[in-house]
């Protein structure tokens, strides 16, 4: 019943058709969150200690796969396919008394390839490196809000370089598809942006599942708004002055 992925620093567990009363039977208080990969199957995410100096204080499992239906006719923009979408598990870390945030990218379908094989402890080393992506950033997703992810994009803040004014914002994609057929586009990279740090902040992480990469920028913003995503959209949420933008992609 039990498929886990144990690699250095996280435990995934794939369990199918499994109740909440189960949960609270058989796991212990470490547990911090939990996602549906799936109709039948739960990930769950059980942190062992970090080896560096510093510890975990919270973690956040995220994805919205989008509606099961599909939209009828093909000239619907902006379709996601709810069976391919990318999950987002943050990892809130006190290092030296700072909070960072290391976020980890993986693709829903990634996961259930492990499934139905015959191995069910699967190391870092063979199943990180290969379809997977580590950003380790000074900022981090809201813990309030949690659609910062949808499909296979996700929505962070990033900090302006110094003396700049307004908000920005990233958005990431890893549509693998749409990434081969924009290849020679100039948004299009495969490495972090400037102020993110890629898996290399890790000694034995390589992860390298391309993306692209794109920063939005309000001049007449605050610093201190909150962005999130959909199909088409990306909101940005200001507290201060009490508004909303939408920005159509």
């Amino acid at each position: 019943m039990d498929n886990g992925l144990v690699v250095n620093g996280e435990q995934f567990s794939l369990f199918q058709n499994v109740l909440l009363k189960l949960l609270q039977d058989i796991f212990s208080d470490d547990i911090l969150s939990f996602s549906f990969l799936s109709d039948t199957w739960v990930l769950i995410c059980d942190p062992r200690p970090l080896e560096r100096a510093g510890f975990i204080t919270s973690i956040d499992i995220r994805c919205d796969p989008g509606p099961i239906s599909q939209p009828e006719g093909s000239s619907v923009p902006f379709s996601q396919d709810p069976a391919k979408f990318i999950i987002v598990v943050t990892f809130w870390l006190s290092v030296n008394c700072r909070p960072r945030s290391l976020i980890h990218f993986i693709p829903s379908a990634y996961l259930l390839f492990f499934v139905d094989k015959a191995d069910n402890m699967h190391s870092w080393a063979t199943w990180i490196p290969r379809k997977t992506r580590m950003l380790y950033t000074k900022q981090y997703p809201s813990d309030v809000w949690v659609c910062y992810v949808y499909g296979t994009k996700f929505v962070i803040s990033e900090r302006l370089p110094r003396g700049n004014f307004g908000y920005s914002a990233r958005l990431f994609d890893f549509n693998q598809l749409a990434l081969r057929r924009h290849r020679k586009s100039d948004s299009e990279t495969a490495e972090a942006p400037v102020g993110f740090r890629t898996s290399n902040a890790l000694p034995d992480v390589d992860a390298s599942l391309p993306f692209r990469s794109q920063s939005i920028i309000l001049d007449d913003a605050h610093d201190q708004c909150t962005v999130l995503c959909s199909e088409d959209h990306i909101i940005i949420v200001g507290s201060e002055c009490r508004e909303y933008r939408l920005l159509v992609l």
